[in-house]
């Protein structure tokens, strides 16, 4: 991938950062948070018995903007379980009954001044930033049942009946809010790993399937965002390319993701490839790999072509691969047409 792609992918993705994480700081009276100028950094309030207070307040004045649609208003994310610390923000679902209700949904919040920010890399689900001097919140329009639905409503109801699994979970928020401070996305890729543990463990508790995106072909599983180890990925590069194991970027680049795709035969990582985001329409996919017992199978060409649908789904309109001219005759066989494209050493 050119180094100005690389440029505008980590430009663009700090904007969506701050665009979520808004102007937190920890100037903060009552458990609220204060909304300042200048650098912001992240703020753990202990838990406020006024919040579900707040958000049934919040949910009077959305069921009044819905106009007589048929919706649920649910109280999700941190603030929603009880003794647990959270950034002082609510966050909450509108849940509509079908997807053709979502366009109406989202013609009422904007009548209501809120601006429609798009699915923000979330296939399924609506967000919206609130209007000028409303209740800070974070607002999603998503549909009943849905993916996104479902993984707010399971990982709250398990934390609320498990305080051992919501202590756990607070452990890992706690640390990383002071390890990284004013870093919202490596924060918020840090719990990454152990939400996926625990939104398993809820799927299996309602008997849903762990992965519904997973897809399973010859013996090999190929999964999006799954949890995946450093060193596996090292492992896996420095095999595929004949290279000496080494410390391989990935913990680095990872937060800047839209998403990944593993292929795993028995537990083993064979394949992978990370698909970086601009916050917008444009993907970029990087370190396209394959095991080198595994290659020439049709795996890699399967990765690529998993983190095309991923993409899209995502609502991107474009999906970007820089490669070496040993390279073209695999990405025009997964559909990759040559552009021309500028590139400018700075080191």
């Amino acid at each position: 991938m050119s180094i100005a792609l690389v440029g505008a992918v980590l430009i663009s993705l700090i904007a969506l950062g701050a665009d979520q994480g808004g102007d937190w700081t920890r100037r903060a009276m009552g458990g609220q948070a204060g909304i300042v100028e200048g650098p912001a950094y992240l703020y753990l309030a202990e838990y406020d018995p006024e919040w579900p207070h707040r958000f049934a307040e919040l949910a009077v004045q959305l069921r009044a903007a819905m106009r007589g649609l048929s919706v649920e208003i649910e109280h999700v994310g941190s603030t929603s379980v009880p003794g647990l610390a959270a950034k002082p923000m609510l966050d909450v679902d509108i849940v509509v009954q079908t997807t053709a209700d979502v366009g109406a949904a989202v013609n009422c919040l904007e009548r209501a001044g809120y601006r429609a920010k798009g699915t923000r890399g979330v296939p399924g689900r609506e967000a919206f930033d609130q209007p000028p001097g409303a209740p800070v919140h974070a607002l999603y329009v998503v549909v009943q049942g849905s993916k996104p639905h479902l993984d707010h409503m399971l990982f709250r109801d398990l934390l609320c009946r498990r305080p051992d699994l919501a202590a756990r979970y607070e452990s890992v928020k706690r640390a990383n809010a002071d390890r990284l401070p004013a870093d919202w996305l490596g924060y918020s890729d840090a719990k990454a790993d152990l939400i996926t543990e625990l939104l398993v463990l809820a799927r299996s508790d309602a008997g849903l399937p762990v992965d519904p995106s997973a897809v399973e072909e010859d013996g090999v599983l190929y999964r999006w965002r799954a949890a995946v180890d450093d060193r596996a990925i090292d492992d896996l590069h420095a095999d595929a390319f004949g290279e000496t194991p080494g410390s391989y970027r990935w913990r680095r680049s990872r937060p800047l993701s839209l998403g990944w795709v593993t292929a795993s035969e028995d537990g083993r990582l064979i394949g992978f490839v990370n698909v970086a985001w601009d916050g917008d329409c444009h993907a970029f996919l990087l370190d396209t790999a394959v095991a080198s017992a595994y290659q020439r199978r049709g795996i890699g060409r399967r990765v690529v072509a998993k983190a095309l649908e991923e993409a899209h789904n995502a609502g991107c309109a474009w999906v970007h691969v820089d490669y070496g001219r040993h390279l073209s005759d695999f990405y025009a066989a997964c559909g990759f047409t040559p552009t021309a494209a500028g590139l400018r050493r700075v080191k």
